[in-house]
């Protein structure tokens, strides 16, 4: 069986290494999968018999030394795991109550925080996220320019999702 962890699904048991092209012998289950005859450029390496997830190597590997500090809902059941950084109505809440908030008079007489980034909002996508670290939330916030969210904006609800 082939070792590692799952990126897809974190799963220790089904990473299986794929095999390319045109195998002369049934290649052994527990190691391997075939993934077809044509080979090309920048074919994954290996593929999760359980979600089907393929990727390379090296995302297995990381994937494997992370799971170290991961836990869900396999290791302790009944318990829900998120991720660190959300969007939440108690930080939506904040967001309003702040002082950037209330000096951006023309951009909160035109919409609420829940209007924006709440679940029935224009950017709800985002009320469905969460992200491990602060970069990928900054990234995700920015993506089209905020959706023309002023930066000090989002600015202030990053610091308090951090906060």
């Amino acid at each position: 069986m082939s070792s590692g962890t799952c990126p897809g699904c974190l799963s220790d048991v089904s990473i299986r290494t794929i095999l390319w092209g045109l195998p002369t012998e049934q290649p052994d289950p527990d190691v391997y999968v075939t993934g077809g005859c044509c080979i090309e450029e920048d074919m994954p390496e290996m593929q999760c018999i359980t979600c089907d997830w393929q990727g390379s190597l090296a995302e297995v590997e990381h994937a494997t030394r992370m799971r170290r500090f991961i836990w869900t809902g396999e290791d302790l059941p009944g318990m829900i795991f998120h991720k660190k950084f959300r969007i939440t109505h108690e930080v939506l809440t904040a967001l309003e109550a702040s002082q950037v908030w209330q000096s951006t008079v023309s951009f909160k007489s035109m919409f609420t925080a829940e209007s924006i980034f709440g679940p029935e909002g224009k950017l709800r996508w985002l009320w469905n996220s969460s992200w491990d670290t602060e970069d990928a939330m900054r990234s995700d916030l920015y993506t089209n320019m905020g959706g023309g969210v002023p930066v000090e904006i989002l600015e202030e609800l990053i610091r308090l999702i951090i906060d």
